[in-house]
C-alpha cells in the first residue's frame, strides 16, 4: 500500500478555504498563475484579500497602488505595485512586505490597461471592510477624465 501525499488541488474545498485565510493577496495571485485548476478555484471562490487601506496615485507616466492589510496574529503586510510607461509596453515594480522589488517588462500592453485589470482583480477579492481608500489622479484634465471614466 503506497501513501500519496495530497496536493493543494486535490484537497477538499473546506481545507483550501481554510488555507487561503492565511495567504496574502499577492500569494493568492501567485497561486492563480500556477495551474488551471487553482486558477478556476480562485476565480470562483474569490478568497478575501483583507486589505485595510488602498491608495492609488497617478503621475504623468506611471501609476502606483499601495495596499496594506493585517492578517492573522496582527502581522501587517503591504504591497506596492508601480506601473511605468515605456516604449512598446510598460515596466511593473512590485514590493511585497519588506522584501526586495520584483521587476518585469511587459510588451504590447499599455500600462493603464494593465493597472485597470489588476486593480479590478484586487477589488473583486476585497470582501472585508476597507477602512481607507485614496485615489489621486494626475492633474492633467485629459488624464484625470480618462482615469475617472475607466474607474467607473
Amino acid at each position: 500500500m503506497s501513501l500519496v501525499e495530497p496536493t493543494l488541488v486535490a484537497m477538499p474545498k473546506v481545507v483550501k478555504d481554510h488555507l487561503f485565510q492565511y495567504l496574502s493577496y499577492f500569494d493568492i495571485s501567485r497561486l492563480h498563475k500556477t495551474c488551471h485548476d487553482l486558477r478556476d478555484y480562485i476565480n470562483v471562490s474569490r478568497p478575501d484579500s483583507r486589505y485595510h487601506m488602498i491608495k492609488v496615485v497617478q503621475a504623468a507616466d506611471n501609476i502606483q497602488v499601495n495596499t496594506m492589510s493585517e492578517h492573522r496574529y496582527d502581522i501587517t503586510n503591504s504591497l506596492v505595485l508601480k506601473y511605468r510607461k515605456r516604449d512598446g509596453g510598460f515596466l511593473v515594480n512590485a514590493s511585497v512586505y519588506t522584501t526586495d522589488d520584483f521587476r518585469s517588462c511587459v510588451d504590447g500592453v499599455d500600462y493603464l490597461e494593465a493597472f485597470y485589470r489588476d486593480f479590478g482583480m484586487i477589488l473583486q477579492h476585497q470582501k472585508s471592510i476597507l477602512f481607507e481608500m485614496e485615489i489621486s489622479p494626475f492633474n492633467s484634465r485629459k488624464q484625470r477624465s480618462q482615469f475617472c471614466k475607466a474607474m467607473q
